[in-house]
């Protein structure tokens, strides 16, 4: 099989377009992609030119959640539904068959406070929301009661109060944590 090459103007296309699907992308997801449409992409790589793009382009911006930088272009809103593999299709120019990118619209990702989430060592996302339901699960400090971070009420109670631990930087015995009214 043949590769294409890599260039920086392929990646930023390719994360523009995770971006607008999901909101927010990792290199990881970029190289897949890239991978997906036949581009040679390497990890470190495709990680030095989202860096790079990063730096040149005033409205991309990265957070760290410990693990892996996840990024962001400012004003930049997602798309959601079954149309969403279609998006990044058109915006890739490839077909909706071609994309081998999961399109994460779940409500803890659709609605996450960018930059607020934690991933367990068995590879789970826990997002902080900025939109809480009825039924969510509401962690604070026992101590500063104006600190409240939402997640979603699918998640266990056990795990939402773990993540909001390790996000705020909270003592396990000082978080308390109840289902949001």
């Amino acid at each position: 099989m043949s590769y294409k090459n890599l260039t920086k103007d392929d990646v930023k296309r390719v994360a523009e377009a995770l971006i607008k699907i999901n909101g927010t992308t990792t290199t990881k997801d970029v190289k897949d992609q890239l991978r997906a449409e036949g581009y040679f992409a390497k990890q470190g790589g495709v990680s030095e030119m989202m860096a790079t793009i990063c730096d040149e382009e005033t409205d991309w911006q990265y957070s760290f959640n410990g693990t892996y930088r996840e990024y962001v272009i400012d004003g930049v809103h997602t798309a959601s539904g079954p149309s969403a593999s279609q998006a990044l299709a058109t915006h890739v120019g490839a077909t909706a068959q071609s994309i081998n990118v999961p399109v994460t619209t779940s409500k803890s990702n659709a609605n996450s406070v960018f930059g607020k989430s934690y991933t367990t060592k068995d590879g789970e996302q826990i997002d902080a929301i900025d939109k809480p339901s009825v039924g969510d699960w509401a962690c604070r400090d026992a101590n500063v009661i104006k600190d409240t971070l939402y997640f979603d009420g699918n998640v266990s109670k056990d795990r939402a109060r773990y993540a909001y631990c390790k996000i705020a930087g909270v003592p396990h015995n000082d978080a308390r944590i109840a289902r949001h009214k």
